[in-house]
């Protein structure tokens, strides 16, 4: 008589595994890939100090500039 020969769970463990891994795979390629997206327009305020970033001390007159827009920071920095 002609023995049965069944599928071994070890490879039905290992199709499972291998499927699960290329799924994880390609969603993280899938979130490399995509774009950010960009934020709406609009109007917000900017601000802050610029310090000297050894004594903490406040530098006035520096030169900042924001898509064309240009400032100087005043006494306090």
């Amino acid at each position: 008589m002609a023995e049965e020969k069944g599928i071994r769970p070890a490879i039905i463990i290992g199709a499972a595994g291998a499927g699960i891994g290329l799924a994880v795979i390609l969603g993280l390629y899938a979130l490399a890939r995509a774009r950010p997206s960009i934020p709406p327009s609009g109007e917000c305020i900017i601000w802050g100090f610029v310090t000297n970033s050894l004594t903490g001390e406040a530098i006035p007159d520096v030169k900042i500039t924001l898509d064309g827009l240009v400032r100087h920071t005043e006494w306090a920095g």
